[in-house]
């Protein structure tokens, strides 16, 4: 019978160690998913606040791709209006050139005239 009784004790404590390792082990468990929780949101947070900046990023990158872009064909038509109005410089020179000359000319026929005239006199 105190056999017996010990062996009834020692299963009751054994019961009773065990329940208390299950609710600690529970408890345990709510505390590790509760903290796995966190970590799990701290990362999305963290995942969206990245993608937020990527994409910011990425958006200064296209504007200055575009400005950039914006810049060499303004770059160009100011190009392309330097050459036109050099060519014009060299167009309106040349025919200025032209005219002076035919002005020398005319001047110079003149002249011949006028000193022809005077040995006539």
């Amino acid at each position: 019978a105190e056999n017996y009784k010990a062996l009834e004790q020692a299963c009751e404590q054994h019961l009773q160690d065990r329940t208390e390792d299950s609710e600690l082990v529970a408890e345990s468990h709510g505390a590790l998913e509760e903290a796995l929780q966190q970590q799990l949101q701290c990362w999305r947070s963290e995942h969206e606040l990245a993608a937020e900046r990527h994409k910011k990023l990425e958006e200064v990158v296209e504007q200055q791709v575009s400005d950039r872009t914006e810049d060499r064909k303004l770059s160009a038509e100011n190009y392309k209006a330097l050459e036109q109005a050099c060519e014009q410089q060299v167009k309106d020179r040349t025919e200025n050139s032209e005219l002076a000359v035919e002005s020398h000319g005319a001047m110079e026929e003149a002249m011949q005239q006028q000193l022809q005239g005077w040995r006539s006199e």
